[in-house]
């Protein structure tokens, strides 16, 4: 036999519909086939549903068609009855109730029988387009035995679309002496429309329109009403759903009903959007979805099945051995290119031909032993060329059930060569083993030799070293060990360790501790001790270090100790730290000087730089208007050397903590470059910026103080560069890292200069002060913000060519999709109310500035010289708005405001928005004004713009009787 039946066994299916197409195909037809019985299911139960809740509503109808002349009928019932006919006021009154309980009246009336009545509804409806052919007539002919019903109706000329119409007669009868005689008659147009708009919106129908037609003659209107069901979409939209459910097969329900001699037909139609009875209607489509999915899954398990065939034949093919399978007839039903490579091809040939070239089979075959015994053999087979394999033979069965043999041989010659070359190796080592012991020999000595330098220095160690058992019997010490714990040699000696513990209790400190820390570390060799501290009574201080010793074995049997004296180490460690906290209070003397002299700087500074602003406003001639520009930049100058020398001072005492906020960096590059597009453009230059398309949106840093690096830096290049342009970039670094550079086309910076820029009060240049200004802070505060974001800066440059500055901080990327904004003391945008503001200030100039600020606004200030008689203007007066000094004599600005904010809790009054009106640019005093109660803060100087947006957001904030938390 040959090999290709065993491989179509082994790599492909045996009949055609295991092939997975055709599994997936006959999956698709089940799927399919079960969806539309699913389907058609689910459909009948929907008509079902729809013929019963139809019908339920055409009860409802048909009721209240039956009550539909009540109206008109209670009319002329009243006036049977009256003893007197009403006068014409009265009638029209009585008509309007009527009318307004019964919307479907379109007119009524009360027609006397007189010749000239022509009009139908002269009383009302007056608009109403229709007449009646010879009323008196019609009413003359009218009896009391019966009911008149008219339906010749004649439109009006400038009427298109007829009214749906019922009209009613109703004659009113009066029986004098001698006979009944007819005293007039009640006249009803019913809107059929009105009414079924009424009644059917009643209903609700939901999922379900309905069409009301008059059906009483040919020339009836076909359609008068449609009321669509509440769910959405044009008329044509909701009348193409309904030719598409009579197209699948949905029957319109209809009914007929009779009202005086017109015939009307009630129709309802499904909508597709009709809610079906158990409400699973996805159920057809998920049997659908089901089915394919499970198609899929087991066509992709057949196809897996079929490579994992295909696989195992490749892993035959490839394997490292040759593989056959062998047939009781000594035919090779199957083999590998491996096998085929050492022995030649097999199709159709028996196995001692193949492998011996013989004629007829061999005798003792081990292979056919598997044949009877039908269990796995492993044995040794050299061949005809020297070859040594390791045969493996397995019982096997085709997918007919026949027995084979599987056989797999793997060479083995390269290690039965190995196995010989193994043995010479063994006698080599031999030789050397007897060549490592006299090695092993001279290394003793060598080792006996080394013990003798190690006790040495021992001896000569400056810590005092003692070695003991697990149980702590004392082996071994030094002389610096006894010389340091004042133990008697002759202690030691004994090796009892209780001796030299009682000497050493006499000498520390806390002795209960010391002794059971010794216990605990005894108690555990494997755990090891640093650097712990043990103090004496004498004052000195030993360090103790100690860990578990070990054998060659791994095996802990002992714990040796190390005791160091860091008595002068100690000592300097505590004239150290006298001298830091006599630091400490220098560096906080330092920071309450500088904010006392930035409050003492600033408050002078306010009223100069507002006054400014509100000289700038006046009439003032060219050489005034230069006077003033002048001293507002010496004011803003001086400004920024005061911010300048402030933050300096609280990195230097580290008082500079840097916040963490989520924010846009491309509108912080923005910004920072808006602001000082005014200067380039007075200098004539191109402020550019370039940011890299792949950076961040949002990030995490202290947005001030990063913009207050990049204003710095621009700042600085657009002062020292008289023309070409200054640009900004900023791109991705390393990890959480951003690389900005600041490059200017300036004056540039010799390169023996560069080193000195970053150095507070220095300046590459003197002449730079005086051409420039400046103090040479800016850069040295930078460079220490740049470091506490974890970043560096450095700068290139060449003088005449411009310079680069180079700086990296660490801004994480943010999490936050969008950045929610949070904007103080906005309320909602509407017109400005008139606002009563109190100011408290110690400061007469302050107070004459800001009642200036507000001269020309529609807003009241009251003004108080003290936080004490603030206190007391705000118990007395409700005030819109509060600004607060912070620092006043009497009472300052934290109590006036806390005192405030009782009150309001007190008397349950709304809260007063209180801003703070402070000196001190430091982060302690922001805080300290929050946790007064106020709800901002204005350092000073304070700008004019500033004060004036705050008062207009409160403007706009409408006023709450909400009371102060």
């Amino acid at each position: 036999m040959s090999g290709q039946p065993l491989r179509q066994d082994i790599g492909k299916p045996r009949s055609r519909l295991e092939s997975p197409l055709s599994v997936v195909l006959i999956g698709i037809v089940l799927s399919f086939y079960l969806f539309l019985m699913v389907k058609d299911l689910f459909q009948e139960q929907l008509f079902s549903q729809f013929k019963r809740y139809s019908e339920d509503r055409f009860e409802v109808l048909e009721h209240g068609f039956e009550k539909l002349l009540l109206p008109e009928q209670n009319l002329a019932a009243m006036l049977q009855t009256m003893p007197v006919l009403p006068s014409q006021d009265d009638l029209r009154a009585i008509i309007l109730s009527l009318k307004k309980n019964q919307p479907s009246l379109h007119a009524l009336d009360w027609i006397p029988p007189h010749p000239d009545a022509k009009l139908l509804g002269r009383l009302f409806d007056t608009h109403t387009p229709v007449e009646l052919k010879e009323l008196s007539e019609s009413l003359a002919q009218s009896t009391v035995k019966k009911q008149a019903t008219l339906s010749d109706l004649v439109m009006h000329e400038n009427q298109s679309n007829p009214i749906p119409m019922v009209w009613a007669l109703h004659p009113v009868v009066r029986q004098d002496e001698k006979e009944k005689k007819v005293v007039g008659t009640v006249v009803a147009g019913l809107n059929m429309a009105r009414f079924a708009e009424t009644m059917i919106s009643s209903l609700q129908p939901g999922g379900i329109d309905f069409l009301i037609h008059d059906v009483s003659h040919p020339g009836s209107p076909k359609e008068i009403y449609f009321h669509p069901s509440r769910m959405g979409g044009t008329p044509k939209e909701r009348r193409q759903a309904h030719e598409r459910a009579i197209t699948e097969g949905v029957p319109n329900q209809q009914r007929e009903i009779q009202l005086l001699d017109k015939r009307w037909r009630l129709e309802a139609v499904l909508t597709p959007i009709f809610p079906h009875p158990s409400g699973m209607l996805f159920i057809p489509w998920l049997v659908l979805l089901s089915g394919l999915t499970i198609t899929g899954l087991l066509g992709m398990h057949l196809h897996t099945t079929q490579k994992e065939r295909n696989r195992l034949f490749n892993l035959l093919e490839l394997i490292p051995a040759f593989v056959h399978l062998q047939a009781p007839d000594y035919t090779i039903r199957f083999a590998n290119r491996r096998f085929t490579a050492l022995f030649g091809e097999h199709k159709g040939r028996p196995c001692y031909e193949v492998i011996w070239g013989r004629q007829s089979p061999c005798t003792n075959c081990q292979t056919f032993q598997v044949f009877s015994t039908q269990k796995h053999q492993e044995w040794e087979w050299t061949d005809m060329d020297g070859r040594t394999f390791l045969i493996h033979d397995h019982p096997f069965h085709d997918s007919n059930g026949d027995l084979l043999v599987l056989e797999m041989g793997v060479d083995i010659t390269d290690r039965k060569q190995a196995e010989i070359s193994l043995l010479q190796a063994h006698q080599k080592l031999e030789d050397k083993v007897q060549e490592r012991t006299a090695a092993l020999s001279l290394a003793n000595r060598q080792l006996m030799a080394t013990n003798a330098v190690l006790s040495t220095q021992q001896a000569t160690s400056p810590d005092g070293i003692y070695l003991a058992d697990k149980q702590g019997h004392m082996i071994s010490w030094n002389n610096q060990f006894i010389k340091m714990w004042c133990v008697p040699n002759e202690v030691m000696e004994t090796g009892n360790p209780d001796h030299a513990i009682q000497v050493a209790l006499s000498l520390v400190v806390d002795g209960d501790g010391f002794t059971q820390r010794i216990l605990e570390l005894y108690a555990n060799l494997e755990e090891s001790e640093e650097n712990a501290e043990v103090a004496l009574r004498d004052g000195r201080v030993f360090v103790r270090h100690s860990r578990g010793v070990q054998d060659e074995e791994g095996t802990y049997w002992g714990r040796i100790w190390f005791y160091r004296d860091i008595t002068h180490r100690k000592i300097m460690e505590n004239e150290l730290r006298l001298a830091k906290k006599a630091s400490d209070a220098n560096a906080e003397a330092k920071s309450a000087f500088l904010a006392t002299m930035s409050h003492e700087i600033r408050t002078p500074l306010n009223t100069i730089l507002g006054m400014s602003e509100l000289l700038r406003e006046t009439h003032l001639n060219l050489e005034q208007s230069s006077f003033l520009n002048t001293t507002y930049r010496s004011g803003q100058a001086l400004l920024a050397i005061i911010n300048d020398i402030l933050d300096l001072s609280k990195i230097e005492a580290g008082q500079m903590n840097l916040e963490s906020h989520t924010f846009t960096l491309h509108e912080l590059v923005e910004e920072t470059l808006d602001i000082l597009k005014l200067q380039a453009q007075e200098k004539g230059l191109q402020l550019l910026q370039q940011l890299s398309p792949d950076l961040p949106n949002l990030v995490v840093g202290d947005r001030a103080r990063l913009r207050q690096v990049l204003l710095n830096l621009t700042s600085n290049a657009i002062k020292f560069t008289e023309q070409g342009h200054v640009l900004v970039t900023v791109e991705n670094g390393e990890e959480d890292f951003l690389r900005f550079q600041v490059i200017d086309t300036g004056i540039g910076i010799p390169q023996d200069k560069l080193g000195a820029i970053f150095l507070p009060f220095h300046q590459a240049d003197a002449s730079v002060t005086r051409r420039y200004g400046g103090t040479g802070l800016g850069l040295t505060i930078c460079q220490k913000l740049i470091t506490r974001m974890g970043g560096k800066i450095q700068v290139e440059s060449s003088p005449g060519h411009g310079s680069c500055f180079t700086f990296t901080a660490r801004l994480p990327r943010s999490n936050e999709k969008t950045l929610v904004k949070n904007v103080a003391l906005e309320g909602q945008q509407g017109e400005e109310r008139p606002l009563h503001v109190l100011l408290v200030d110690d400061s007469e100039d302050n107070r004459i500035m800001l009642h200036h600020f507000l001269k020309s606004t529609p807003h009241r200030l009251t003004s108080a010289v003290d936080g004490l008689q603030g206190l007391e203007l705000f118990t007395e007066h409700p005030f819109d708005l509060v600004f607060m000094d912070i620092q006043m004599p009497m009472m300052d600005g934290y109590e006036a405001t806390r005192r405030m904010r009782a009150l309001e809790r007190e008397r349950n009054r709304f809260r007063t928005p209180i801003i703070a009106l402070s000196a001190h640019a430091m982060r302690e005093t922001q805080e300290l004004m929050e946790k007064a109660g106020c709800d901002l803060s204005l350092t000073k100087p304070i700008r004019k713009a500033d004060f004036l947006r705050i008062v207009s957001q409160n403007a706009r904030t409408p006023r709450h009787s909400e009371s102060a938390k």
